[in-house]
């Protein structure tokens, strides 16, 4: 029996929810979604191999509402579970809802209405942060913009990571994730796959109004993150997703843009190397991007004015660490 009926005059947008131990914060969670004022929802909650209440509670909730569909899957991580869903998603549109995370009753029909309005591809709204107080944890705020895929590339590469690469304060043509998918086995999935997104799109509607409610708590994935940033995987993680969109930007002729992820590639190997517990836990890995991506920029042609200024951020280099580069 539906809590709140369809309206299928409106598209269908399929909602796909990853559920790992989160039972302390689901109910919350998916009451959200299916109160939206935009009806015509697929709500696909993929139970990730929980120990805890969340396998009973995803299906209580597909008794109560058959909106709901249940996926039971074996562990296999964020990126596992959310791809999960897009094998069996069936919406025009798709969108992610963290289970820790909620989202305000009008968050899907203002994104479809932006959608709409401006014939977007994808859509995308601010966050409000919030921790377990429910203190707002305030950050740079989005603009209200109309942007080309190419100009949201730009957004993605100078932003830290956050609203513009984060992939669950949006709404998407879930054309888009006709062939792509999330990578397994990394922290950082979402900054692997958002700019093959947005390269993809026509057209891209930004909104700075904070309609998905982003609770920071030592448990969530973002928790983890934050309280423990230089970690072998999250390190690993940001590695690869720098390296898979340098790949990626050069596919589609924007060296300028690759150039610029280079910079922030070596900024953060930068920060892990100036630790001297993390260089020496993490030397052979930071090793082996940092010659690669000094070299990159050396050769680049954009940076070949600066190259005195790489050549010195060397010498630095071999000084701070000759004391203990060979323990």
């Amino acid at each position: 029996m539906n809590t709140n009926a369809s309206d299928d005059s409106k598209p269908l947008i399929s909602v796909i929810v990853p559920v790992y131990n989160t039972a302390k914060y689901l109910d919350k969670c998916i009451t959200s979604i299916i109160n939206q004022t935009y009806s015509n929802l697929e709500i696909i909650l993929i139970d990730d191999g929980s120990t805890d209440d969340s396998p009973a509670m995803c299906d209580s909730w597909a008794e109560k509402d058959s909106r709901v569909k249940v996926i039971h899957k074996q562990n296999g991580g964020l990126s596992s579970a959310r791809n999960a869903g897009l094998d069996i998603m069936s919406g025009e549109f798709v969108g992610f809802i963290d289970s820790d995370d909620s989202i305000a009753p009008e968050y899907y029909d203002y994104l479809h209405n932006l959608m709409t309005e401006h014939d977007a591809d994808m859509t995308t709204c601010e966050f409000y942060r919030f921790d377990e107080k429910g203190r707002e944890i305030k950050f740079p705020l989005m603009h209200n913009e109309t942007l080309s895929g190419e100009e949201m590339l730009g957004k993605i590469v100078f932003s830290a990571p956050g609203s513009y690469i984060n992939p669950v304060n949006k709404l998407y043509k879930a054309a888009l994730f006709s062939e792509l998918r999330f990578p397994e086995g990394f922290i950082h999935e979402d900054q692997f796959t958002i700019h093959h997104a947005a390269g993809s799109c026509r057209r891209v509607v930004t909104s700075d109004k904070k309609l998905y409610l982003r609770l920071l708590h030592s448990e969530s994935i973002m928790g983890h993150v934050l309280n423990s940033f230089f970690n072998i995987k999250s390190f690993q993680g940001h590695m690869y997703a720098f390296e898979d969109r340098y790949n990626y930007l050069l596919s589609i002729g924007r060296p300028d843009l690759a150039e610029h992820v280079l910079l922030h590639s070596l900024y953060s190997l930068i920060i892990n190397a100036l630790k001297k517990i993390n260089y020496l836990q993490f030397r052979q890995e930071i090793n082996k991007y940092l010659w690669p991506t000094v070299t990159k920029l050396l050769h680049s042609r954009r940076f070949k004015n600066k190259l005195r200024v790489i050549k010195l951020l060397l010498v630095l280099f071999r000084s701070l660490f000759k004391p203990y580069i060979k323990q």
